[in-house]
């Protein structure tokens, strides 16, 4: 079993921040509101892709992170993962940091 989070290094303020499984399985899951700079809370998961979908939104801001259609993830070593929000030319970017632990 896995552990995921998410810190917001947008500079916006996410009022709502949900990130949906693999292959689009269950509910999306609620990680926060995020003010910037701020981290959720540890969510354990039975897997960690490398490029999750992530749905953010706050004040006149709605972001959205899908993976490519199609794309076969393999799954990531077991252990604690935190993905990174930031925007890049508007854009929402995420990033993957922690691991294997």
């Amino acid at each position: 079993m896995s552990e995921i989070r998410v810190r917001n290094d947008t500079g916006h303020d996410l009022v709502d921040v949900r990130l949906t499984r693999a292959g689009g399985q269950g509910d999306p899951v609620p990680l926060g509101p995020l003010p910037p700079g701020s981290v959720s809370g540890w969510v354990p998961v039975e897997t960690v892709h490398r490029y999750p979908a992530i749905e953010a939104s706050g004040p006149g801001t709605d972001l959205v992170h899908l993976p490519y259609a199609g794309s076969d993830q393999p799954a990531l070593p077991e252990g604690r993962w935190t993905y990174v929000l930031r925007l890049e030319g508007g854009r929402l970017v995420v990033d993957l940091e922690g691991g294997a632990g």
